[in-house]
Formats: C-alpha cells, structure tokens, sequence
C-alpha cells in the first residue's frame, strides 16, 4: 500500500503568508514541502507560518528541511518561518534534532499568527503584465513613480534598469504573463517578476547585434545580489538593491 503523499495547501499569502501541510514527511516528499514555501515566498511576505498539525515523520532526517526552508527564506531580507501546532511525533523529532532552536515552533496557529504579526510588514506594490512589448515602459514609469513615493531618488534609476531587464526577460524570453513584485525592506529594495515559464534564465554576455535591452548581466552588475526561484508554475526571478552604499 502507497503511503500518504504531502499536500500542501496555501490559505494566505500576504502580510503573513499560511500554509497547511498534510500527510507524511519523509526524504521523496520533503521536495513538495520545499517547492510549495518557495511558491508563497516569491509574493514576499514578512513570514510564512506553516500549520503542521497533519504532519507524520515517517524519517527523522527529513525534518531537517524546516531549517533549510527557514534559512532560504532568510537568505535576502529577513522573512519568518514559524512552526504552528507540530503533532506528537513531528515535535518530538524537532526536538530530538535540535531544529526548534533555529526554527520558533508555536502551539497552535493563533499563537504562531500572533507573533508573525509583531513583524514590521514590508510596504509592497504588484503589477500584473502581458507579455507585450508595450508593457516595458508601463513597469518603467511604475517603479520610477514607487521609488519616488517610497523617498528612494538615489537607486530609482537602478531599479528602473533592473526591472526593465527583467520584464524584458518576461516578455520577450518566457513569452507569458507575469507579475511584477517590489517590496522595501529595511536595508534593500527587492524586485522580483514571475512568469509562468520553467526555463531558468542564463547569464550571458550579449552580443553587437543583439537587440533589446542588456539583459541579466545588467541586473548582476546593478544589484547586491539576484536569483532564480523555481515555482510549481513558472519560475521568479529576483534582485536586490541596497538602498545605502555602506551595507
């Protein structure tokens, strides 16, 4: 008889991101887990509270993708990730293995939204785009006017060449709809453009007769730091922009 797979189901996404986890961990189910965070991570929320309460350990080594999960969400700008309500046997494996001490593990959902909710969340604009060439200097007078409302005037002209770079990729690459994510954090300015397209971009150098914009090695040149995320539907590409020059 097969056992159980892991399901998992997203019930809020934004400020604090809530997602339902079922049936059995183990090392071939652990990936479901870790594809779905990394879904509700690319809508940049302040922290992700994952409900444990219909988890069964099947291998106690596969917990330990709750503290992978918590320091990939950490990775950039700080996001939360908050254990709520484990059953008997998923908390007394999380603490055989030690992973409360990097993971904050709650009672019950209450307690964990609670003290996701002490989080400062992050101010955040979404734009939803087609892929028409025309959607370009949209996004481009979008995050000008952004950076401007959010008193960033030193890295506006940076985000408006990141951004443009990466709905270009969107676009022109990937060929379908996408979304277009700016959120301020503390220390950087994050932008993100998801697209239901699962080839992962390359950085290439472009050529004389290449035309369009610079591509990603603009966007690696012009930010702290940028990544591809892999999603059940497509893929987000991301970068990070400091917001003062000593970080």
């Amino acid at each position: 008889m097969t056992a159980p797979a892991l399901r998992c189901r997203p019930v809020r996404r934004y400020p604090t991101a809530v997602l339902e986890v079922e049936g059995v961990l183990r090392g071939d189910t652990a990936p479901v887990l870790r594809a779905a965070v990394v879904k509700l991570l690319a809508e940049q929320p302040s922290a992700v509270v994952l409900d444990v309460s219909g988890v069964e350990v099947a291998e106690d080594l596969a917990v330990t993708v709750f503290g992978a999960l918590a320091q990939h969400a950490a990775a950039a700008e700080p996001v939360a990730l908050l254990l709520a309500a484990p059953s008997p046997s998923l908390a007394g494996c999380l603490d055989r293995l030690g992973v409360h001490r990097f993971v904050p593990v709650h009672a019950d959902r209450a307690g964990a939204l609670a003290a996701a909710a002490r989080r400062p969340v992050p101010p955040r604009v979404r734009h939803a785009f087609w892929p028409d060439r025309a959607e370009l200097a949209v996004a481009r007078r979008l995050v000008a006017r952004t950076c401007a409302g959010w008193n960033l005037a030193p890295v506006g002209a940076t985000a408006v060449q990141v951004a443009n770079e990466l709905v270009t990729n969107a676009v022109e690459h990937a060929g379908t709809a996408g979304v277009l994510l700016l959120t301020r954090g503390d220390r950087y300015l994050h932008v993100a453009v998801r697209d239901a397209s699962a080839v992962r971009p390359a950085l290439r150098r472009p050529g004389p007769y290449d035309g369009g914009g610079h591509g990603l090695p603009l966007v690696d040149a012009l930010s702290a730091g940028w990544g591809t995320r892999m999603t059940l539907d497509g893929k987000v590409v991301w970068a990070t922009l400091r917001l003062r020059p000593e970080l």
